[in-house]
């Protein structure tokens, strides 16, 4: 499985890319805070799986996951973020998930 985590904090992609690495180590598991850097990655690589952070300065994770989308229609965008408010407006994207941080390995909020 390929997948990316986009966080304007670095140390939290990069958990997340590690939580990724624990659970599948076979896998590619990459960590951005760099908006366009990951955009790159998801032109060049087609991840399964990004996780987004929705509150980003210079463009929302809400913003971003459609722009993933346009490149990789395949990728299952799942929202990491601090604020449920955020929860229904991930939906409305169709989103594949929804993570309240601090993210933990079997805490989650998926849609079947």
């Amino acid at each position: 499985m390929i997948t990316i985590s986009v966080d304007d904090q670095v140390n939290v992609a990069e958990e997340i890319a590690r939580m990724m690495d624990e659970l599948d180590p076979d896998g590619i598991h990459k960590a951005f805070s760099d908006i366009e850097k990951a955009l790159t990655f998801v032109r060049e690589a087609e991840p399964d799986v990004a996780w987004l952070d929705i509150e980003m300065p210079g463009m929302s994770g809400l913003e971003l996951s459609m722009k993933v989308k346009t490149l990789s229609p395949k990728t299952n965008i799942v929202f990491v973020t601090g604020h449920e408010r955020f929860a229904y407006q991930s939906f409305q994207l169709h989103a594949s998930g929804f993570i309240l941080k601090p993210a933990k390995i079997g805490r989650a909020s998926c849609r079947e």
